[in-house]
């Protein structure tokens, strides 16, 4: 009998879990506020934002004559000593477009000729290659570093001649310009 009854026991149990398990959601009492209706299973999770340096940038340089010290210069080209500063120096435009890898595309313009720009972004730091778009010896291949100040970058461009006998140094800044450009 015993057995019998821990049987029925057994079975009532499942029985009424089965009950709460099939049985409707009951209405909200009078009064309540409503619940939140579920979130769709289709729902795209939130797209993460992008790092800061993402976009495009745009700035200026300002070239001028990069003068060494021919005193103290082992190796010095005599050629560097009659550079006057007067070629090769003024404005110049910048403009990059940089994903988010951190990839550095771009150009640039100015007394240092047309250059093409690559490089990348190290964390606060614009690192830059520039290349001319027609080598040649007048043609000028730079560098450029410029650190995060803000929402703006500072930093210098230095570059040379193809045949090394004119040097130039330029102030740089640089602002975001928003969404890069199409094709870039």
């Amino acid at each position: 009998m015993k057995q019998l009854m821990l049987g029925v026991l057994a079975l009532a149990v499942v029985a009424a879990c089965d009950s709460k398990k099939s049985s409707p959601a009951q209405p909200a009492a009078s009064g309540s506020t409503a619940s939140a209706p579920a979130a769709s299973v289709d729902a795209a999770p939130p797209k993460p934002k992008a790092p800061w340096y993402v976009g495009s940038w745009q700035g200026s340089y300002d070239a001028q004559h990069y003068l060494i010290d021919m005193d103290r210069k082992l190796g010095a080209i005599r050629d560097w000593k009659e550079d006057d500063g007067g070629g090769a120096a003024g404005k110049g435009k910048l403009s990059f477009a940089v994903d988010e890898r951190g990839t550095i595309t771009g150009t640039a313009s100015g007394p240092l000729g047309e250059q093409v720009a690559s490089g990348e972004v190290d964390e606060e730091v614009f690192r830059v290659k520039l290349s001319p778009k027609e080598p040649g010896e007048q043609s000028f291949l730079g560098t450029l570093v410029a650190r995060r100040k803000g929402d703006a970058l500072e930093g210098r461009l230095q570059a040379s001649s193809g045949n090394s006998r004119v040097v130039r140094d330029a102030p740089v800044t640089l602002s975001s310009g928003g969404s890069p450009p199409p094709g870039e």
